[in-house]
């Protein structure tokens, strides 16, 4: 069996190549939004547990900057 030419085989594996697929978040970014998530669920919990007005309004609080960075991470992720 005949060998093709090498500009035969170079054409057809260019040809044949895929691009990497696209993902919307790095794996880093999986892990810091997720990071961010897993601390607001425990703000949350504490607030639930807090005895004192004053420690749930601090918890209920770090829960929203932990929910707004979540929501940053995940933006910016979708938006590169």
């Amino acid at each position: 069996m005949p060998v093709p030419p090498l500009d035969d085989i170079n054409a057809a594996l260019q040809n044949c190549r895929q691009p990497p697929p696209k993902h919307h978040m790095t794996t880093l970014r999986q892990i810091t939004a997720g990071a961010f998530l897993g601390l607001m669920l425990g703000h949350l919990a504490l607030a639930l547990l807090a005895h004192s007005d004053r420690d749930r309004v601090g918890h209920l609080v770090a829960a929203l900057v932990d929910l707004a960075l979540f929501a940053l991470i995940a933006w910016r992720g979708r938006h590169q």
